[in-house]
């Protein structure tokens, strides 16, 4: 998952960069933190974390009941 994260964060910079246009997501966390003047990857990681942290406590079940 964190080699993920990294690949989309290398993208996403690399095609803000060059100017091509980025994700929906990206393009408002841009705005925002721009709004709240922060620079991106910090603003980025944390709602990054705010999305993950609760996907680890409510996230898929793994029980052998939910694949029924």
């Amino acid at each position: 998952m964190v080699i993920g994260v990294l690949v989309i964060g290398l993208g996403s910079g690399l095609l803000k960069a060059i100017n091509v246009g980025v994700d929906p997501y990206t393009a408002a966390n841009i705005g925002i933190s721009n709004l709240i003047g922060w620079d991106l990857g910090s603003y980025q990681l944390l709602s990054n974390l705010v999305l993950f942290i609760p996907m680890l406590i409510w996230g898929r079940s793994t029980s052998a009941s939910a694949a029924s």
